[in-house]
């Protein structure tokens, strides 16, 4: 494998083993709950449709105001809407908004999180390969598709929080993979060459492309076990969206420590 100064990572599906449904009924039961507590009252039927229609008007809005194909929205933007809104049938006098950054509302985000999470852990060679990577001076950073009051708690939860250089992440920043500006603004906060860079993923939609976007060298981890006959259609999908050079290099275990 080739030896490069800086290593981008995506997170989910390539350094963390995760899977979450948001589709399970007992989660928005008790998410509808939580709301009632504060005396905004959902039945589970109507938050959860509620919260789907204020994800697509964000979206849209994100995507008007910024031009960007691939906006991302904050979620616990979200969340403080269903209060907000939910309480404007209220007496006056108790009427007062909560932004999203209030910690009841970080909460609440972080227990939907954890109640439509089923599985989370590093994969077997996450920590030690990232280790390995800084023991030889390389720069390591993150850029994925995420939202910060889910994922820094569930990178701290793991262990992993502290092994970059900078963290990346897409809610922070208004776009995500494959929007060629995210990858461009982490290039040029840190003045990375980006000829003696490579991206990490496992996923050729969003990893590879954006890194196809930005004329940079890439690593696909094969965690998702696609057979060749899957990778190869894959990659020749994205290649035709967006002919490049820069070579993809495929590692079919899927397994991190092949890239050092």
């Amino acid at each position: 494998m080739k030896v490069y100064d800086t290593y981008i990572f995506d997170l989910y599906g390539t350094l963390i083993d995760i899977h979450t449904d948001e589709s399970i009924d007992e989660l928005w039961e008790e998410l509808a709950a939580e709301y009632g507590k504060k005396g905004v009252v959902y039945t589970p039927a109507a938050i959860h449709e509620k919260y789907l229609e204020m994800v697509g008007q964000e979206e849209q809005d994100l995507a008007k105001a910024t031009g960007f194909k691939y906006p991302e929205i904050r979620l616990d933007k979200v969340f403080a809407r269903l209060y907000n809104e939910g309480k404007k049938g209220d007496p006056v006098g108790t009427q007062a908004e909560i932004s999203m950054d209030d910690p009841w509302i970080q909460q609440v985000a972080l227990q939907f999180r954890e109640n439509s999470r089923t599985r989370l852990d590093v994969y077997e060679n996450t920590v030690s390969t990232l280790k390995k990577l800084k023991e030889l001076g390389k720069k390591v950073y993150l850029l994925s598709n995420a939202q910060r009051c889910f994922t820094e708690p569930e990178m701290r939860q793991v262990g992993i929080w502290n092994l970059f250089d900078d963290i990346f992440i897409s809610s922070d920043h208004e776009k995500k993979k494959p929007q060629p500006e995210f990858m461009e603004e982490l290039l040029k906060k840190h003045h990375i060459d980006r000829d003696r860079a490579v991206m990490i993923g496992n996923d050729f939609t969003s990893d590879i492309r954006i890194a196809l976007e930005c004329d940079m060298e890439s690593i696909f981890l094969n965690t998702d076990r696609h057979s060749e006959a899957e990778m190869k259609s894959l990659l020749a999908k994205q290649k035709a969206q967006k002919p490049s050079e820069k070579e993809v290099y495929i590692i079919s275990s899927g397994d991190i420590k092949e890239i050092v």
